[in-house]
């Protein structure tokens, strides 16, 4: 069988590996056309891609125009044939398909006979002959490649080099596209979103949940992107796939403290010690049919807190003996007018010593934890910190594909991570870190993503593709207190706190004036645990019929915002001020110089107290999205192509199924409640659904010799934020108001205590309330006017909207190398 070598004249190729709109899901594929030497379209022609590494044939048959579309077409290198009765076998290796790319292949057959090959083995420069979108691949031999470090607290993370594609900025937690707001881009694995109703374009799925070696390849589009595309920019991340062959392979990345050069001026080098590692294998379960791929990654973080100087009471101190101290120290219950003048007098406590029985049992209780002082001074005494930090995770990710028939294909994904902190301790900069448990700073993260995707693709005809998938991520974050089971005020005998945290956690209290401690605990972070999910049903519709290659497709998603409060989502905070055993001058002035916050809390003087409680600890936010897309890539000849697209999306706002939410209606200064209760609007959200998103996407790709192509595209794009989730308070929607109690406890006058501890809590009106008149400020007796959530109801529910434009010229300098 005769062959011909190289690149024959007769053969008008064009091989462009580039991100196109005419794709199913998250695959590529491989679209031309078919012409004989005269250059008439040549219907008929049977083309087939074999993936090289995994035996799995794609067959179709060009249209009456000669135009074909081989897709959808998982990530790797094809062998592309193309045969006919009483023409030469086009047979072109080596062709290399990404995920989102359509890779532009136009042939020219020769008349002869089947059984002769006319075999291509040079390529033309990888020009973007088959759209005019602006974006970039990255695949994984390139990026592992690169330098990628381990984060301090995490593990090497595969959505770093997002940040190096152009247009994108590396501005706030996970970056902008083209200029766009923080949080508005989407992240897509395999084409299925993974985005959540609190977070649009949210990565830790991908951070913490899949390691760099389980990911082939990503792609970033920022303009033009493709219709099934939603946001201000995407990323699409591909996970690899089993081969007809078993690979394998480990990995170990280790920094140590004892392998770290100490810097020039520093006395100590610093304490970090790192290590990731993990293992991969894949390979065939069934040869040629059904493949396999998993992956783990382990990562350790250790290190140590600064040693920090803190100020604890004295032995002394803690026994009522403030003798030591350079100011005098008075007795709140001698508090008196001034017999003088105005103002008022005290008087001082007998040689600066607070008798015995005018400790609180509660203050004791309290202070039994404490260390002893390091050093014999009155501050600066505690020589703290040095105490173990870290952060552990794990992810591991397994994938499976298989070939069910020569028309069926499956593909089934799961991936799990955990990453959390090793110790009870946290970093940081403020002093109480320094100190011991249950005086150190408490709030402790885990997050847990988890993915899970199911894709099936059916060849419905040779010329009907429909692929239906189904897509689950969830990211799970408990927080917890690490002093949360002490029951600490119960134990001290604290009374009138509500349940949960209030009572039973070790309580924050801050110390203000001269020679005051380091304040205590030191977060007012609730414990909680927040679940957002995400459920994606998705179908892609390709129909390939003359010069036309259409894609039909539909989404729906339900977005969850599910917070659980761990702790009956109550809190309380105290403060002691050095105000309430101060004195006075001759003229009944406060001397603000004297008196102690540590003596005011051995008497249990309190200058101020705050207590939150919600009577509901649990909120359930849903965003309900729709979306409906079209998608024509148009070969007007076989180097002009038109991309034309259309995109309309449903974004309903936030609704809570089974509790009413709060929000400002068509009254003046009164609230009104979702739901249907009182002085409710009788409906699920107050805000009405925007129905007029509607996104073309138009483009071209005009080839104007084989190194020379002009492209130009147009396209709107909807994003999420505010009503319709994505940011800006979307885990509480419309507002909470009426559901919480903040009851505040402060001095009256400044110099009184608010109350003493022994006596407990001071009574608050406990949650709800169900009043429209509600931090109105307009009734009496219901308090000053104050801050409530508002959602208009007219354009609360509108998505924002960016409008992109791109136009460029793109010319081939080699056979790797294009400038444009």
């Amino acid at each position: 069988m005769p062959t011909v070598v190289g690149l024959l004249a007769t053969t008008l190729l064009l091989l462009t590996p580039t991100i196109s709109s005419a794709q199913i899901g998250g695959s590529g594929s491989i679209q031309g056309t078919v012409v004989d030497t005269s250059n008439a379209a040549i219907p008929g022609a049977t083309v087939t891609a074999t993936n090289v590494a995994t035996g799995i044939a794609t067959v179709r048959p060009t249209t009456e125009a000669g135009v074909y579309a081989l897709m959808p077409l998982a990530p790797g290198q094809y062998r592309v044939t193309v045969s006919l009765d009483g023409f030469r076998t086009f047979v072109r290796d080596g062709i290399i398909v990404d995920a989102l790319s359509v890779v532009g292949l136009n042939v020219t057959l020769e008349v002869g006979g089947i059984t002769q090959e006319v075999v291509v083995t040079a390529a033309s420069p990888p020009l973007a002959t088959a759209d005019a979108r602006l974006g970039q691949t990255i695949r994984n031999e390139v990026y592992t490649a690169l330098p990628l470090v381990m984060n301090t607290g995490g593990p090497r993370d595969p959505t770093a080099f997002m940040f190096l594609m152009p247009g994108v900025q590396s501005i706030g937690r996970w970056g902008n596209v083209m200029g766009g707001q923080d949080f508005t881009t989407d992240m897509y694995v395999e084409g299925i979103p993974i985005t959540n109703a609190v977070v649009q374009g949210e990565g830790r799925n991908l951070s913490f949940g899949m390691s760099v070696e389980a990911i082939d390849q990503f792609q970033v589009e920022t303009s033009g992107t493709a219709v099934m595309f939603s946001g201000q920019g995407a990323s699409n991340y591909v996970v690899k796939s089993g081969t007809n062959i078993i690979h394998g392979g480990g990995f170990a990345y280790l920094r140590n403290k004892a392998l770290d050069a100490k810097a020039f001026f520093a006395a100590v080098k610093p304490d970090d010690n790192q290590h990731e590692y993990g293992a991969m294998l894949g390979g065939p379960i069934r040869k040629n049919q059904a493949f396999f791929f998993m992956a783990y990654d382990g990562y350790r973080d250790r290190r140590q807190t600064d040693s920090v100087l803190t100020s604890i009471p004295t032995l002394a101190e803690r026994n009522g003996d403030f003798s030591a101290l350079p100011v005098t120290i008075y007795d709140p219950r001698t508090t008196r007018p001034n017999p003088n003048g105005t103002g008022f007098v005290r008087d001082p406590l007998p040689g600066n010593v607070i008798p015995q029985d005018r400790i609180s049992s509660i203050s004791r209780y309290f202070q039994s934890f404490l260390p002893t002082p390091t050093n014999g001074g009155l501050q600066s005494n505690y020589l703290g910190g040095a105490l173990p930090i870290g952060f552990n995770n794990n992810n591991v990710t397994a994938k499976v594909d298989l070939k069910v028939s020569a028309r069926q294909q499956m593909s089934v994904l799961f991936a799990h991570g955990k990453r959390g902190q090793s110790t009870p301790f946290r970093g940081g900069t403020n002093p109480q870190t320094a100190l011991p448990l249950p005086y150190t700073e408490t709030r402790l993260v885990e997050e847990i993503p988890t993915s899970a995707q199911i894709r099936h693709t059916s060849v419905v005809s040779s010329r009907w593709v429909n692929q239906a998938s189904l897509g689950f991520s969830r990211l799970s974050v408990p927080i917890f207190n690490a002093t949360i089971d002490g029951q600490y005020p119960i134990k001290a005998g604290l009374r009138g706190l509500p349940p949960g945290e209030a009572d039973s956690s070790f309580p924050e209290i801050a110390f203000a004036g001269p020679n005051a401690p380091t304040q205590w605990r030191g977060t007012d972070a609730r414990a909680f645990t927040e679940y957002l999910n995400n459920y994606t049903v998705q179908d892609n519709l390709n129909w390939t019929h003359g010069k036309h290659a259409t894609t039909f497709g539909a989404q729906a998603q339900r977005m969850d915002a599910d917070e659980r409060e761990r702790t009956y989502g109550s809190l309380a905070t105290f403060g002691f001020s050095n105000v309430q055993t101060a004195g006075f001058n001759a003229a009944g002035t406060l001397l603000t110089t004297t008196g102690n916050a540590y003596a005011s809390f051995l008497l249990g003087e309190l200058n101020a107290t705050t207590v939150v409680q919600d009577s509901e600890v649990a909120t359930s936010g849903r965003f309900y999205a729709y979306a409906f897309w079209a998608q024509d890539n148009f070969k007007v000849r076989p180097n002009l192509t038109f991309n034309l697209g259309l995109r309309y999306d449903i974004m309903e706002p936030y609704i809570d199924p089974g509790l009413p939410n709060p929000a400002i209606g068509g009254y003046r200064g009164a609230i009104v409640f979702a739901g249907d209760g009182p002085n409710s609007c009788h409906c699920r959200t107050p805000i009405k659904t925007f129905y007029g998103a509607i996104g073309p996407r138009l483009g071209l790709a005009y080839s104007v010799n084989d190194r020379t192509v002009l492209r130009a595209a147009y396209g709107i794009n909807y994003s999420r934020r505010g009503a319709v989730g994505g940011r800006a308070g979307a885990r509480n929607g419309t507002g909470t108001l009426g559901f919480s109690a903040n009851a505040s406890f402060p001095s009256a006058n400044g110099f009184d205590p608010a109350y003493n501890w022994n006596n407990g809590v001071p009574a608050y009106p406990p949650p709800p309330f169900f009043d429209p008149t509600l931090n109105t400020g307009f009734v009496a007796g219901r308090g000053t006017g104050g801050g409530v959530t508002y959602g208009d109801p007219e354009i609360g529910g509108r998505p924002p909207r960016y409008q992109n434009w791109n136009a460029g010229l793109q010319y081939g300098l080699a056979r790797t190398l294009t400038f444009g």
